[in-house]
């Protein structure tokens, strides 16, 4: 972290960042306060994050950039349980055996409920808004 701080420091980067950072990697990397910003695969499936990470990054002031925020295209609504694929998705999961099943009706029932309008969450809750 000392020299991307230098490089931060002489204004040869504006910001530092991390990705897929366990809380503890974040911790140490954060210790002197010089990460910006930290990237992570969020989204319904996988919000890991929520119970340690995003409270850190909020009291720390750190932005979180999400990954995969529609489940590589599942939540999208394009794609049937019988939908195959010939790249990373043939591996994930998300798309395979018995737990796809019951994620592609979940997935299927998320896309029916769009977000409201006007969201009933303060915008400034996340850092930089």
């Amino acid at each position: 972290m000392g020299a991307l701080k230098k490089l931060k420091d002489e204004g040869k980067i504006r910001a530092i960042g991390v990705s897929n950072f366990s809380i503890q990697r974040l911790q140490e990397a954060n210790k002197d306060g010089h990460v910006d910003v930290l990237q992570s695969e969020y989204n319904l499936f996988k919000r890991g994050v929520e119970q340690e990470i995003l409270p850190y990054c909020a009291q720390y002031s750190i932005s979180f950039v999400p990954y995969f925020p529609l489940a590589a295209g599942l939540l999208g609504g394009r794609y049937t349980k019988d939908t195959t694929f010939n790249d990373g998705r043939a591996r994930n999961p998300l798309f395979q055996g018995k737990r796809s099943s019951a994620i592609w009706r979940r997935s299927k029932r998320s896309v029916k409920s769009p977000m409201p309008s006007r969201p009933k969450w303060p915008m400034s809750f996340w850092p930089g808004t």
